[in-house]
C-alpha cells in the first residue's frame, strides 16, 4: 500500500487527519468527503407521537463510541420528571454485538427501558427513519492516541443532509466537532449539562410541534452532495489528463 501511495500521481481521501497522515507517503493529497445522495436525503416534514432518539450503525467498543453523556443525561432528566419512557424513546438500528454493548451500559444508568433495538434495515429505509426522529445520535468520543482519529462517516453527512439536530457524544474535538459547528447542524458534546439543555431545547420544540428542524448552512451542506463530490473527481481527472 505504502509503495503504491507513493508512485500515485494524486490520492484522495475522506478527511483531513487523513489528508495530514498520507502526506507522508504522498504530497499530492486531495480531500474529498464521503457525502449524501441528495435524491434521496432530504428534509422531510413527518410528525411524530414520541420524542425519538435514532442511532444507525454499529458499536464496537465504547472507546471508539461512547455513548455515556446521552446516557447521564437521559439519567438526569428522568430524575427531574422531565422525561419518562413514554415519551421519549432511543431507537437503535444496530446488530446483536453492539445491541448487548448498548444494553449493559444503560443499565450503569437504569435507563433501559428507554431503548428500542430494532436491528438493521435496508438502506432505502434510511431516509425516512431520519427524518421521523427528533434527534439524530452520532457517537465517538475524543480524538487521542487510543481514540478515533478522523472518522468522517456517510451517517454524518445523511444526517445533515435531512437537516434534523445532531447530537456527538462525546465530542471527538478535532474535524467532526468543527464539521458540526460551522455547518450550524448540532451538538458536539464535551459534558452532561450541554446535552441535557441540547435535549431540553429540542424537546420543547418537539413537544410544539411534533417534530424538528436543524437550521443546516445551506452552502456547508452543498460541499458534501455526491454531485459536488463528483464534479472534484472529474477536476482531478482533467488535470490528470491535460498534464499527461
Amino acid at each position: 500500500r505504502n509503495r503504491v501511495l507513493k508512485r500515485a500521481q494524486i490520492v484522495t481521501t475522506v478527511s483531513p487527519w487523513h489528508v495530514n497522515f498520507l502526506k507522508q507517503y504522498n504530497p499530492q493529497m486531495k480531500l474529498i468527503y464521503n457525502g449524501f445522495d441528495p435524491e434521496l436525503f432530504y428534509p422531510q416534514i413527518i410528525k411524530t407521537d414520541q420524542f425519538i432518539i435514532t442511532y444507525t450503525g454499529r458499536l464496537l467498543s465504547t472507546s471508539m463510541r461512547n455513548p455515556e453523556l446521552l446516557f447521564k443525561a437521559i439519567q438526569i432528566l428522568t430524575k427531574e420528571h422531565f422525561f419518562d419512557e413514554n415519551i421519549c424513546r432511543i431507537h437503535w438500528y444496530v446488530d446483536r454485538v453492539s445491541q448487548q454493548i448498548i444494553s449493559e451500559e444503560a443499565k450503569k444508568y437504569q435507563i433501559l427501558s428507554f431503548m428500542d433495538f430494532k436491528g438493521y434495515v435496508s438502506g432505502s429505509k434510511i431516509p425516512t427513519i431520519l427524518n421521523s426522529s427528533s434527534v439524530l445520535l452520532l457517537l465517538t468520543n475524543q480524538a487521542n492516541q487510543s481514540g478515533p482519529k478522523g472518522v468522517m462517516t456517510t451517517k454524518f453527512f445523511e444526517s445533515l443532509a435531512v437537516k434534523k439536530p445532531i447530537l456527538c457524544v462525546r465530542s471527538d474535538e478535532s474535524y467532526l466537532a468543527k464539521e458540526i459547528q460551522e455547518a450550524h447542524a448540532g451538538l458536539a458534546a464535551s459534558n452532561v449539562e450541554e446535552v441535557c439543555n441540547f435535549l431540553k431545547h429540542y424537546y420543547n420544540e418537539w413537544k410544539m410541534n411534533q417534530y424538528t428542524t436543524s437550521a443546516v448552512n445551506d452552502e456547508t451542506l452543498s460541499r458534501f452532495s455526491r454531485k459536488e463530490q463528483a464534479k472534484q473527481f472529474s477536476n482531478i481527472f482533467n488535470q490528470l489528463i491535460t498534464n499527461g
